[in-house]
C-alpha cells in the first residue's frame, strides 16, 4: 500500500506487482482534513500529523490512537530519533514554532 496525506486527509492506494498505484485511493483512519507529516514505526503503524494531533494508524488503515499537541498547536511533521529510535519528534508552526517530543514504547522505522 501507498499512503498519501494532503489537504483532504489520508488516502491509501493499493499497489500492483509492478509498483503502480491503483485508482481510486480509499480514505482511511477517518481523517478528513489536512495531513502534513507521516512517520512509521517498526510494527508498521503510521504517525500522521493532522491539525493539533498526531494520529496513530494501524497497518490496515484504522485509527488506533492520537497524541494531542499541548495548547492545541498546529502540527506539521514527525520523525523518529533519539538513542534507541523511540523518540517521536514533532514540529509545530503555531504562534510560537516548536519542536516537541514524545518518548514511545516502540522503535521508529529507520530511513
Amino acid at each position: 500500500s501507498l499512503f498519501v496525506g494532503g489537504s483532504s486527509g489520508l488516502l491509501r492506494f493499493q499497489l500492483t506487482d509492478d509498483g503502480e498505484a491503483r485508482q481510486p485511493g480509499e480514505r482511511v483512519a477517518d481523517i478528513y482534513s489536512g495531513v502534513d507529516g507521516l512517520g512509521r514505526d517498526c510494527d508498521g503503524r503510521l504517525y500522521v500529523t493532522s491539525g493539533s494531533e498526531v494520529v496513530v494508524v494501524d497497518p490496515d488503515g484504522r485509527r488506533v490512537g492520537a497524541i494531542p499537541a499541548p495548547g492545541g498547536e498546529q502540527l506539521t511533521n514527525v520523525a523518529f530519533g533519539g538513542p534507541e529510535g523511540r523518540t517521536l519528534f514533532v514540529t509545530s508552526l503555531g504562534s510560537v514554532p516548536a519542536l516537541l517530543r514524545a518518548e514511545l514504547p516502540v522503535t521508529g522505522h529507520p530511513y
